[in-house]
């Protein structure tokens, strides 16, 4: 709720909790720009209200120099040439991903592999499995 004569007027909460958000993911990141990504699959079904209310996050956050930082609708592009310009070096990662679960039954396999053969067998067990 952005106007302040209401009752239930909750922006200064709802940009307080954002800032912290901010500063914890920052902590996991080594160059001053983060990605924050926004919403799942499905979340934006009613859009124009989440880019509403994201607007009024930004426009809060952006107008008050005391929060340190500047938000603003990205790319991933964007982003990583913001990335590129801070001129770091990054290790190289030779191994694989595990496959990993984000829910109790939600197994994402192969998800992140370069290996495209493990990925099929993984999917064709799977699929032997779910069939008994």
């Amino acid at each position: 709720m952005a106007d302040p004569t209401l009752e239930d007027y909750n922006v200064d909460k709802k940009v307080e909790e954002f800032v912290a958000y901010m500063k914890e993911q920052a902590s996991h990141y080594t160059t001053n720009n983060i990605l924050v990504t926004m919403g799942f699959d499905f979340a934006y079904q009613l859009a124009d209200m989440d880019f509403k209310n994201t607007d009024i996050l930004i426009d809060h956050i952006n107008a008050n120099p005391k929060y340190g930082m500047k938000l603003f609708y990205s790319t991933p592009n964007t982003y990583t040439d913001f990335v590129y310009k801070e001129k770091k070096e990054w290790p190289l990662k030779w191994d694989d991903f595990f496959p990993y679960a984000d829910d109790p039954h939600s197994y994402w396999s192969g998800y992140f592999t370069s290996r495209p053969t493990l990925k099929g067998y993984v999917r064709w067990s799977g699929s032997l499995l779910r069939s008994i």
